[in-house]
């Protein structure tokens, strides 16, 4: 599956790491959104925890949306942090 960030948010900050990692990214001009792919299998039914380690660039309002793609399913949320 993937996760989708807004350029707009994510350009606000370094990814440290994630967990479990990423095995791909890439920048997705088309919908300005940097795109990072994990090879999990996800079974029906079931969850999948991915932790995000970022680091802010500078301080900020950073605000987009965030996608998730499991197979054919996906969901997006719009998010935002306040770095001071």
């Amino acid at each position: 599956g993937d996760i989708d960030w807004d350029r707009s948010f994510i350009e606000g900050f370094v990814v440290q790491r994630t967990d479990p990692s990423y095995t791909a990214s890439q920048i997705v001009p088309i919908i300005d959104q940097h795109s990072y792919t994990f090879n999990q299998r996800v079974p029906v039914g079931a969850s999948l925890i991915v932790r995000w380690e970022l680091e802010a660039i500078d301080p900020g309002d950073y605000s987009g949306t965030f996608s998730v793609y499991v197979g054919t399913a996906s969901a997006t949320q719009i998010v935002r942090i306040v770095v001071r």
